[in-house]
Formats: structure tokens, sequence, C-alpha cells
């Protein structure tokens, strides 16, 4: 099982692949336009979440107990990642919760990545954006 700080490289890493994916083909003139670009294009395997915590995060809004004070960025990514978890569970119904999260967590496409644009400015101007191993 990954932790949250797995996820999180990973993510991290697959940003920096596209930027650099982007960069490379001049999509944009500046960082700045380039990374809002990145930021907001689809991810394959881009739900950076563990299945445990999606169980948890669930439970926690049936019972309308979810944090209040979640950013606005963290709110639009559990929302879309309980309509995706709900949509599977209802195309699924003899499917059991905890297979649902696996299987939403491994392979449910993001519509866009869920960093805020301060932290993939940070990763772009540390220049780790260049890393060439591009195992995740």
């Amino acid at each position: 099982m990954k932790s949250y700080i797995t996820l999180t490289a990973m993510r991290n890493h697959r940003f920096r692949i596209a930027y650099r994916r982007a960069a490379k083909e001049r999509m944009e003139a500046n960082a700045r336009c380039l990374v809002d670009r990145v930021l907001n294009s689809p991810v394959k395997q881009g739900i950076f979440v563990s299945a445990d915590h999606l169980l948890v995060m669930n439970r926690r809004r049936r019972a309308g107990t979810l944090p209040k004070n979640m950013s606005e960025e963290n709110r639009r990514m559990w929302d879309e990642i309980f309509s995706i978890f709900d949509d599977f569970c209802a195309k699924n119904p003899g499917v059991s919760l905890t297979e649902a999260a696996c299987r939403v967590v491994s392979g449910a496409t993001a519509s866009r990545f869920y960093i805020s644009p301060k932290v993939a400015m940070s990763l772009v101007e540390s220049g780790e954006w260049r890393v060439k191993n591009e195992k995740y």
C-alpha cells in the first residue's frame, strides 16, 4: 500500500513529466501559462489518495463530518473523487466498497492535477521538473 508521502511524490513526479513534455512542445510562452495548462490537463491514474483514505473520507462524507477547513482545491478534488467513486459503485452494485475504492484509486483519470498553482510553480522554479527518470 502506498503512503501519503509516496502518493504526493508520484503526483509531483507526474506533474514534472507533463510539464517537461509541454515545455518541449513549447505549448505556452511563459512558465506560468504553461503551469496553468499542465495543471488543468487530465491525469491518467490521477487519483493520488490511498484506498484507505478514500474509504475514511467517504464514511465522513456520509456522516456529514468532512473537515470544514478544507481548501477550495482540496474540496474540488474530493468532490471529483466522490463522483467517480459513486459512479463506479452504481455501475457495479455487487462490488464491496473496499474493492471499489481500490479500483478507483488505481485506475481513474482525474480531470486535472490537484496541485495549487503556488506549489506547481515552486516545483518548476526548483528545477526538479528536469528529472530524467519517468518510472511513475
